[in-house]
Formats: C-alpha cells, sequence, structure tokens
C-alpha cells in the first residue's frame, strides 16, 4: 500500500469517491438483477405459480364441495362397509375443512364483489347441500334406502351443488381478473421503484461528489500552503506566514507552523546578528542557510544562495579536499578547525573556520555547520 500513501491528498480523496461509486454501482446492479428475477412475471415468479397450479389442479378445493359431491355419489354405488366407514369420515373432514378455509376467506378478502360471491352466495347453498347430506342423505344410505337417497342427491342436493358452483365460477372470474390487475400494479410498481432507486443513488453520488470535492479543497489548499511556506524556509525565507481560517486540525497544524517559524525566526536572527559568516550544509555541499554576514560577504542574498554548492562561493583552497573542516565534520563526526585562504566573490581572505556535524532526530549526520573567523 505503500503507493496509496505516497498518492497526494486529493487523488486519496478521488480515489475513494471512485470506489464509492463503484460499490454503489455494483450494488444496484445486484439489486437490479434480484429483483428482475423474483418480479412478477419473472422466471421464478412463474415457476412458484405453476408449483401452486399444478397442487390446485392435482387436489380439489377445500371451499368447493365438488370433492363432498363425488363421495356422495360414490357412496350410493357402494357396499363395503368398511369403505362406507372410511368415505363417512372423509364427508365430515371435507366440512370441517371447508368452514376453517371459509373462515379464513372471510377475514381476509377485501370488502368487493368477490368477497360476497365467496363468502356469502356461494357459501349459503354450499352450508344447505352439507346439512341435507348429514341430515338425510347419510342416514338413508346407512339404513339401506339408496333408491331414496338417489332421488335426494340428483333433486335438492344438485340444486343446492349447482347453485354453489355458479357463484364459484363468478369468484372465480373475478379472482383471475384481480390477479391480472394486482400482476399489472405490482410491475409498475417495481418499475416505478426502480427508477425511484436511481435517482436517488445519483442524488446521494452528487452529494457525495460535492462534499468530497469541497472537502478535497479545503484540506488540500491549506496543506499546499504548508508545504510552500517549508520550501521558502527551507530556501532561507523566514518571513512567511501561512493563513489560519479554521480552528480544526489544519488550522491548529498552521498556527503550530506559525509558532514554529517564529521561534525559528529568532534563532536565525541570532544568527544574523553574528559579525562571522555562519553557514548549513548537506551532506553534498548544498548551501542550506547562510547568514547575512556571510551573503554580505559573498554579495549576494540569503535567499539566492539555498541550493547552490558552498565550494563555488567562498573557492578555498580546502574545498573538495580531505582538509574541509565540514568534511571533516559529517565523515568523521567531530568538530574541526582549519586555516586556509578564501576567495569569495574576488577578494583573498585568510580565514580561522570551524565545520560541525548536523545530526536529525535519529542521530545520523545530515550536513554541517560552518562558522568562519576572518583574520584582519
Amino acid at each position: 500500500m505503500k503507493w496509496f500513501n505516497d498518492l497526494k491528498l486529493k487523488y486519496k480523496f478521488v480515489l475513494v469517491l471512485i470506489l464509492v461509486v463503484l460499490g454503489m454501482a455494483l450494488f444496484a446492479v445486484g439489486s437490479y438483477q434480484t429483483v428482475e428475477e423474483v418480479k412478477i412475471n419473472s422466471e421464478m415468479y412463474r415457476k412458484i405459480i405453476n408449483s401452486k397450479d399444478l397442487i390446485a389442479d392435482i387436489l380439489p378445493p377445500p371451499d368447493y364441495i365438488v370433492e363432498t359431491h363425488l363421495i356422495c355419489f360414490q357412496m350410493l354405488d357402494e357396499y363395503n362397509q368398511s369403505i362406507l366407514d372410511e368415505l363417512f369420515a372423509t364427508s365430515k373432514r371435507l366440512r370441517e375443512e371447508f368452514e376453517t378455509r371459509h373462515k379464513f376467506w372471510r377475514e381476509t378478502l377485501e370488502e368487493n364483489r368477490m368477497k360476497q360471491d365467496m363468502v356469502i352466495n356461494s357459501y349459503k347453498p354450499a352450508v344447505e347441500y352439507y346439512d341435507l347430506r348429514d341430515s338425510k342423505f347419510i342416514p338413508l344410505i346407512k339404513s339401506g334406502e339408496r333408491e331414496e337417497a338417489k332421488n335426494l342427491l340428483l333433486s335438492e342436493m344438485k340444486s343446492k351443488y349447482d347453485e354453489h358452483r355458479r357463484y364459484v365460477d363468478l369468484v372465480v372470474e373475478s379472482a383471475v381478473k384481480h390477479a391480472s390487475d394486482l400482476e399489472l400494479e405490482a410491475g409498475d410498481m417495481v418499475s416505478s421503484k426502480i427508477i425511484s432507486l436511481i435517482i436517488i443513488g445519483i442524488v446521494i453520488l452528487t452529494i457525495l461528489s460535492i462534499i468530497i470535492i469541497i472537502t478535497t479543497n479545503r484540506v488540500s489548499k491549506p496543506i499546499n500552503q504548508l508545504s510552500e511556506a517549508a520550501e521558502k524556509i527551507i530556501a532561507g525565507d523566514l518571513e512567511v506566514s501561512v493563513e489560519v481560517k479554521n480552528n480544526d486540525e489544519i488550522g491548529q497544524l498552521a498556527k503550530s507552523f506559525n509558532y514554529m517559524v517564529e521561534k525559528n525566526s529568532g534563532l536565525i536572527e541570532y544568527l544574523d546578528n553574528l559579525p562571522a559568516p555562519v553557514m548549513v550544509v548537506d551532506r553534498e555541499f548544498n548551501i542550506q542557510y547562510m547568514n547575512k554576514k556571510g551573503a554580505d560577504l559573498l554579495g549576494k542574498e540569503q535567499k539566492q544562495l539555498a541550493g547552490q554548492k558552498c565550494y563555488d562561493n567562498f573557492k578555498t583552497g580546502d574545498c573538495r579536499t580531505d582538509k574541509c573542516s565540514c568534511a571533516q565534520a559529517m565523515n568523521k563526526n567531530i568538530t574541526a578547525t582549519e586555516e586556509t585562504i578564501a576567495n569569495p566573490n574576488g577578494k583573498t581572505l585568510p580565514i580561522l573556520y570551524s565545520g560541525i556535524p548536523v545530526k536529525n532526530k535519529s542521530g545520523s549526520i545530515v550536513g554541517a555547520l560552518e562558522l568562519s573567523l576572518i583574520h584582519i
């Protein structure tokens, strides 16, 4: 992850935004595919409906007395007592199931024409059919009066069955139309919700993008200012100051930076007031700092000297040799003092100069400080 750590802050924010967009896009695609798979008239929906239709085609519905009616005809031709007992028990169970389902639909269906046909119009003749079966038809079968039972089944009971069936057919017709309307409504609802989700997603991404862009600018701009100010300090400009607009973490950092510059400016001011040249070089002998006396001696501005080679300016006999006190300080970790002739800005000056190693926080030598005394 070093590449990520090395990215500028604004690029990190952009990368986070891209990942968020990709994540939301993947979520949207997955959600859309899921909705498409389970929505009304989808392949999965049709499989579920087909399974229910198959069960409905095989098993007689408990709220439709067609099975009860057929069992009554079966009783007329059945003389085996054990089978008759089973038919009697089945007839009793069917009525119980009929009443259970009737109660369910009475409490579940919305108040409309279909409910009236289902729980009232079809229910009344069905109950009358069951009452005739239990009070007259089955007793006639049990007493062996099958002809009278047959006449009852083909007359009064058939009339009640036909009336019940007529209203059941009306319920089926209403239910088919109602289901078709619900499918259309559900399809429209799914389409509407998908469009709404897309719009909401776009709005969220837009708002998120704006927030990230604004935050990036508010964070990266002061950080860039701090970076530029630090580069100026390195170049020798100690009069820099970073504007503090907020009191957040960046604002606190800017305040601390300004305080540090102020403290260092005081120290540098002491060095600038020294009557002898003082400079700081890195390990490649690039000038990192030159006090005012040294700059005046070289006939240059302090800022101008930053980054120049010290040996190109002082041009001593020790420069670029092992006798250079700065080279000794950096290579041997000692304070070295030497005498030599310097030729700065066309002058010839005998000098006594000392090199002191400069170390970083970890103790590694990163340069040297040189103090020169000019023999007059």
